[in-house]
């Protein structure tokens, strides 16, 4: 299990990770999209980059 200051860490260096992107892809299986990945695609949005999906939302 991660503790809290690692969830921490983990979740800013994925919007890092989103800003180097020219492009983010979500891997949403039968569409499913947790809490991290919909704050994650906000983010996406909200810095203008492209965003895809491998399953319908």
């Amino acid at each position: 299990m991660i503790t809290n200051e690692q969830k921490t860490a983990l979740d800013a260096l994925h919007l890092r990770k989103i800003d180097l992107a020219d492009r983010v892809l979500v891997v949403n299986p039968g569409g499913y999209i947790g809490e991290s990945t919909s704050r994650e695609i906000a983010y996406a949005h909200a810095t203008g980059k492209p965003i895809s999906f491998t399953d319908p939302v």
